[in-house]
């Protein structure tokens, strides 16, 4: 009889010297009984819970070549631990007319299928549950019950024979220092594929040495997977984040979030790195760039940042359409570009470097004139005093309505006083106190007199050197994407027309915004950015 034998051990803690022995009683066995070995076959440190494994496979296929006539194991549990997996194989065997023997149980039956299966699988059970209770029990104690996350390394820490004691971690200096940075990165507005671009250029290594990507830093928010959601950065490490469960068919691990009530925080403050503050704008940030199939939150669409930086800031002075990228480097009217001259007779497109660096020229050379600037103050001290003129309109207006409902107070406190019965005046009475009390916050609210605006004395200076700051910071690959977003804000339309054969470039921009970043660091009193409404024009 021709026989393959085959032998598995489960874990890299067990000795390669696992195979020989159960080869060796195999062999005996083989010796005994009279039989030819035809070849032997071995799984090494892989599990029995599944199929998916080159030596199981490799004996199955000579099977199915019709080299075998038995198939040889230590025991049952070393063909598999699973008990569909153990029936597969037997069921498989019988169909080839192949026995299945192993020098524990001998030949193989149904019953052994049944009962010594169903065993297997409880064990694999059992050990699993023991192993996550064991790992539980450390993690509340606030030691490491995984791997080594990003950001620490391992403190080595002796019982009192000498041996190492497991779980202790300490913070990595220089790691740390790279998670605080990428905490403030995407805080500010950077996204992680950004982030993990500029820590590629800088050649700053990855966890585990490897190569730093946007799921490196952004993970799953669910499972608490990435950078930015590793509780223990904020000294509150998690236990049982997500769960895994292998494929019945293809034996492969599946993660899948732990359900609520199942997670558990321990505290363990030696191991924080980033600070409340911090963390807490980290996840306003991740709240804002949510799962694009919430209803309750913006759209993915809505949340791209531009590709270039007047995407959607231009339009055409004829039909009013957007301009955009029509060919390699130029942008031209979108009526044009799909509907010809039926759509827009404006045929005039324009270098996209070309209108960009007209745009921030004017931006740094013709915004904030000092007569520009002249004219808003003008504008906003007067609008100040029309709204000023109103407020005292409505507090006279205020005072003598007061005046009444003290009178209309007084009156019924009287008729209390001289015998009417309370309960009949008392409605009436509370109704007049709350709109006293009322009136009496809007007269002191409109008595407070209000700061006037103070500017920067030489507003117009400043603004070009802040602007200049911002051309440097967008001329930067790691600064880019956050200076576009400012000067962008600058900007609220430009309109391309064309005039004698070439295109007139009208820009608007957004004042208030511009004396926002003007006046930052030292502003008092300054407008917000819907406070007036006045635009400049160029």
């Amino acid at each position: 009889m021709r026989v393959a034998l085959y032998a598995r051990y489960s874990t890299d803690m067990q000795k390669p010297e696992t195979i020989a022995v159960q080869n060796g009683n195999m062999r005996a066995y083989v010796a005994k009984a009279g039989w030819q070995e035809v070849g032997a076959w071995a799984d090494e440190a892989i599990s029995g819970a599944t199929l998916n494994r080159p030596g199981i496979q490799a004996v199955l296929a000579a099977c199915e070549r019709g080299e075998v006539d038995i198939v040889l194991a230590d025991e049952l549990d070393r063909v598999s631990r699973g008990q569909s997996h153990t029936a597969k194989v037997y069921e498989r065997l019988q169909f080839l007319g192949i026995r299945l023997v192993t020098v524990a149980e001998g030949e193989i039956t149904r019953l052994h299928i049944g009962m010594k299966g169903t065993m297997n699988a409880e064990q694999i059970s059992a050990t699993s549950r023991k192993t996550r209770d064991a790992l539980a029990d450390r993690h509340m104690k606030g030691l490491n019950a995984g791997g080594r996350a990003y950001g620490y390394e391992l403190d080595f820490q002796l019982d009192a024979r000498g041996d190492r004691i497991p779980g202790h971690l300490k913070v990595d200096p220089a790691e740390a220092a790279t998670i605080v940075w990428i905490c403030e990165e995407y805080a500010a507005g950077r996204s992680g594929k950004d982030i993990a671009a500029d820590l590629y250029r800088r050649g700053v290594p990855g966890p585990r040495g490897g190569k730093w990507s946007a799921s490196t830093i952004n993970g799953n928010k669910k499972r608490g997977t990435g950078i930015l959601n590793n509780q223990a950065y904020v000294g509150r490490p998690e236990h049982q984040r997500q769960t895994f469960r292998k494929d019945p068919e293809t034996g492969k691990r599946h993660a899948f979030a732990t359900a609520k009530g199942v997670k558990k925080t321990a505290e363990a403050p030696h191991l924080r790195i980033v600070s409340d503050e911090l963390w807490a704008k980290v996840k306003a940030r991740q709240e804002q760039t949510a799962c694009p199939h919430c209803p309750e939150v913006t759209p993915f669409w809505a949340k791209q940042r531009p590709k270039y930086l007047l995407t959607g800031k231009v339009t055409c002075g004829v039909c009013g359409s957007n301009y955009g990228k029509v060919g390699k480097l130029r942008s031209g009217c979108h009526a044009r570009s799909n509907y010809g001259e039926a759509g827009c007779s404006n045929s005039l497109t324009i270098r996209i470097g070309e209108l960009e660096e007209l745009v921030l020229a004017a931006l740094k050379d013709d915004m904030l004139r000092p007569d520009v600037i002249e004219a808003f103050v003008a504008e906003y001290v007067a609008e100040s005093n029309r709204l000023a003129r109103e407020r005292d309109r409505d507090g006279a207006a205020h005072r003598q309505e007061l005046k009444g409902v003290e009178a209309s107070i007084h009156r019924l406190t009287n008729a209390i006083l001289n015998g009417v019965d309370a309960t009949l005046v008392r409605d009436e009475l509370n109704r007049f106190g709350r709109r006293k009390a009322t009136l009496e916050d809007m007269l002191a609210e409109a008595t407070e007199p209000s700061a006037p605006a103070l500017f920067h004395p030489k507003l117009a200076q400043v603004y070009r050197a802040k602007v200049e700051d911002l051309l440097a910071a967008y001329s930067s690959e790691a600064s880019r994407a956050q200076a576009q977003e400012v000067i962008r804000g600058l900007i609220e339309r430009i309109v391309l027309t064309p005039v004698d054969g070439v295109l007139r470039v009208e820009m608007t921009g957004d004042l208030a915004a511009m004396l926002t970043i003007s006046q930052a660091g030292g502003r008092k009193n300054a407008p917000e950015a819907n406070a007036t409404g006045v635009r400049q024009v160029k």
